[in-house]
């Protein structure tokens, strides 16, 4: 989605033009002396950013929610090989250990 020259608006720093949207990054030339400032796309627009148009606004917040579940999906494999490694490492320890020895009569 191309964002290069719209008006946005954060919460602190208030309305100013995204001039560059690459990388998960976006670029917001703020005016009134804040500056260039560079934030995460699209979570910066949970938050802190906000745009006008409506139809922009509902593109970021459906890249929203792709990242959102992208994040949760990626959290689930993550623990899920925690959860595999762990057995695994348990299944070694239980094989390494070295039967009980009998007590000679």
């Amino acid at each position: 989605m191309n964002l290069i020259k719209k008006q946005v608006s954060h919460v602190r720093f208030g309305s100013g033009t995204v001039s560059s949207n690459d990388g998960g990054r976006i670029t917001v030339v703020f005016s009134g002396g804040a500056g260039e400032k560079s934030f995460l796309y699209p979570e910066a627009f949970e938050h802190h950013l906000s745009i006008s148009d409506p139809n922009l606004h509902e593109e970021i917040m459906k890249d929203l929610q792709m990242k959102s579940e992208q994040a949760a999906a990626e959290k689930l494999r993550q623990e899920q090989h925690y959860i595999e490694e762990m057995n695994r490492l348990a299944e070694e320890k239980l094989a390494s250990k070295k039967p009980p020895r009998r007590k000679k009569r």
